[in-house]
């Protein structure tokens, strides 16, 4: 199974958010729907972090690189 991409993940985290408070929904469900909200974030928070630690190695190979000028 391929990835979602971090929009695609963020949208099927505020469809499951939306489904659960407009919803009266089983016990089975909400657990479901809890567990796979816990995978999103995670995975989410995941990919910020990665952005976060490429754009600080590339901010700072820029900074070098003008230091050395």
């Amino acid at each position: 199974m391929e990835k979602p991409t971090y929009e695609q993940a963020l949208a099927e985290l505020q469809q499951l958010i939306d489904e659960l408070q407009e919803q009266n929904v089983s016990l089975d469900h909400l657990q479901a729907s809890i567990r796979r909200a816990r995978e999103l974030v995670d995975y989410c928070r995941t990919k910020l972090r990665q952005a976060e630690s490429e754009s600080y190695t590339l901010l700072e190979g820029d900074s070098d690189q003008k230091a050395s000028s």
